[in-house]
């Protein structure tokens, strides 16, 4: 998921606006801190809201 939420990110013009929704989208959810997890989207692109 991480490749296509920059390749999704990438491809959209600006203006962005990311906004994350879900305790595994801002935070990592239960399985933060392991190593398939990237502990939320900010990690990956920067969230907005």
């Amino acid at each position: 998921m991480r490749l296509a939420l920059q390749e999704t990110y990438e491809a959209v013009p600006a203006p962005k606006l990311v906004i994350a929704v879900g305790g595994c989208a801002i935070a990592g959810g239960p399985f933060r801190h392991h190593a398939q997890v990237m502990n939320g989207a900010e990690a990956v692109v920067p969230v907005d809201l």
